[in-house]
């Protein structure tokens, strides 16, 4: 041993040596000491892992840029969605039923009625459509009658008037096969919900 070389600097210099002797180590590294190359195996591996942040934030933005994107996308069909039914209602409410009108105000028709009668599968309920507003309104159901005869009587007066605007509208009925609803071997007519 050298005067000037302690015990460490022999034992690293031994594994310089013995780490140039190794086949697979590629030749930029020959001549490095094991500290240096753990040093650059440490800033390579501090570089992958600081791009794999990078690129993991980049994810994360586009990820939430395209919820945010599909949330106003969703809140601005609900909103359309609510305009267009309020509009619906409207019309519904000025509506007359009736063919005709003048441009500047189609729901206030003046001609033959415009409502459509279908016979549903029951064959006791119908449904009675305006062809203009799209206002629907079905048979009041028999059980109404003991549960809220209020209710009942307002719709069974709103039916009535739809039914004679049917008959007269020259509208053929719109049918189709009927079936016999049995609950028990009772006929029943079936509840809508």
């Amino acid at each position: 041993m050298a005067k000037n070389q302690t015990p460490k600097s022999t034992a690293t210099a031994s594994t310089v040596a013995e780490m140039q002797d190794l086949p697979e180590l590629p030749e930029e590294y020959r001549g490095m000491s094991l500290q240096q190359i753990q040093l650059a195996i440490a800033a390579a591996d501090l570089q992958a892992k600081l791009l794999d942040l990078d690129r993991i934030r980049d994810e994360n933005a586009k990820r939430l840029a395209v919820k945010q994107a599909n949330d106003n996308h969703n809140k601005q069909i609900q909103e359309q969605i609510k305009s267009e039914e309020a509009m619906l209602r409207f019309a519904q409410s000025v509506c007359r039923h009736r063919m005709g009108g003048y441009a500047k105000n189609i729901w206030a028709g003046d001609g033959r009625p415009c409502v459509v009668r279908t016979q549903m599968l029951d064959g006791v309920t119908y449904l009675l459509q305006c062809l203009r507003c799209r206002l629907k309104v079905l048979t009041p159901h028999p059980s109404l009658a003991q549960k809220n005869p209020a209710q009942y009587q307002a719709e069974m007066a709103l039916y009535q008037k739809l039914w004679e605007m049917s008959a007269d509208s020259g509208l053929d009925e719109i049918r189709g096969p009927t079936f016999v609803f049995k609950q028990d071997g009772v006929p029943i007519i079936p509840e809508r919900v």
